[in-house]
Formats: structure tokens, sequence, C-alpha cells
């Protein structure tokens, strides 16, 4: 619900696109068929808006698409 409501203002602030979202893990609560529902409402909201999505679960790879940068540290 929070997710949606978030998006939805956003929409509202930007109905021509052009928001930014930012998000660090998110979704890590939730289960796997939610976090695909998830996924696709940040994509269908990325057509028209940015948004960056950090995480260090590599399960991301998978659901979501677009610009990608993946940070490594050799330690």
């Amino acid at each position: 619900v929070s997710l949606a409501f978030r998006l939805a203002i956003l929409e509202h602030l930007y109905p021509q696109g052009g928001a930014v979202a930012i998000f660090d893990d998110p979704f890590t609560d939730m289960d796997p068929r939610r976090r695909e529902q998830a996924c696709r409402l940040l994509q269908a909201f990325a057509e028209r808006n940015q948004v960056l999505f950090l995480t260090c679960d590599s399960i991301y790879g998978e659901l979501l698409t677009g610009n990608r940068i993946d940070l490594q540290r050799n330690i």
C-alpha cells in the first residue's frame, strides 16, 4: 500500500512525468509474488519517471530492467 500511495502522489505531482523516486532495499520483507508485483509497478512508473533502486540483493537484476550500475567491493 505504501508503494502504491507513494507512486500515486508522484504521478499526481508530476502528471507529465519527470519525477524522481529513490528506493533503498524497499521490498526486503515481501514474499516473492508481492516482490514481483511491486517491481512491475516500478517498471511502469519508470517509463516516464526516474527511478533509483539501491539493493544488495541480486534477485532484482532479473526483476527490473533498465540501466544498471553494479558496484562490487573487493576486500
